[in-house]
């Protein structure tokens, strides 16, 4: 099993993103009665925490290798009474023995190519009942070269942007259909998709 053991202070110097909330917004026009989510390569748990702190009556499942991550989205959710389940595991490995209303991830299958992120985008798939949302750095030329950079890959490890049609490509086939595909600004441009199963 490959367990993330670098270290984050998640606590220290956060900021509520303005594309969580943003992404929030067009989950709720765009994704109807649902009640589960899974966050896959949660992090922050962000998506996780905006959607259950409109919807307390939720379940809220998610999954992470990295230890600090899963530490912190424990305190959160035990602070605010929430159910939750969150998994400390690799995430090629991860398991549940239910499908939920929605899969999602955030800055997450960027920071992978090729048949890894197939994998990734098939776990979405596999798990998701109705629909899947996916928010990562949207490719253009400024994002490109930040991503690039010396200290972007030392402070974030490798990343590659996409851009709608890479995206689309991503998670689009005989059972899933994008039903909405947005870029939008915050430090940098971020794009999201959303599928909903056919």
């Amino acid at each position: 099993m490959v367990v993330n053991m670098w270290k984050y202070d998640y606590k220290k110097g956060l900021k509520e993103r303005l594309f969580n909330k943003l992404t929030v917004e067009i989950v709720e026009k765009h994704c109807l009665e649902y009640k589960s989510t899974l966050e896959i390569g949660c992090g922050t748990a962000q998506l996780s925490k905006l959607l259950r702190d409109r919807y307390p009556e939720g379940e809220s499942f998610m999954v992470d290798s990295s230890i600090s991550a899963c530490n912190y989205v424990k305190d959160y959710f035990y602070d605010n009474h929430y159910s939750f389940n969150i998994q400390l595991c690799d995430i090629f490995l991860m398991k549940y023995n239910r499908k939920f209303d929605i899969t999602m991830s955030s800055g997450f299958i960027e920071h992978f190519i090729g048949e890894q992120q197939k994998s990734l985008c098939d776990i979405h798939k596999k798990y998701s009942k109705k629909y899947i949302i996916c928010v990562v750095p949207f490719a253009d030329k400024k994002c490109i070269e930040f991503f690039k950079s010396a200290e972007c890959k030392r402070r974030y490890g490798f990343q590659k942007p996409l851009n709608a049609m890479e995206l689309r490509k991503c998670f689009e086939d005989d059972k899933w259909k994008e039903i909405h595909s947005e870029v939008y600004y915050e430090r940098n441009p971020l794009l999201i998709g959303i599928y909903r199963r056919r």
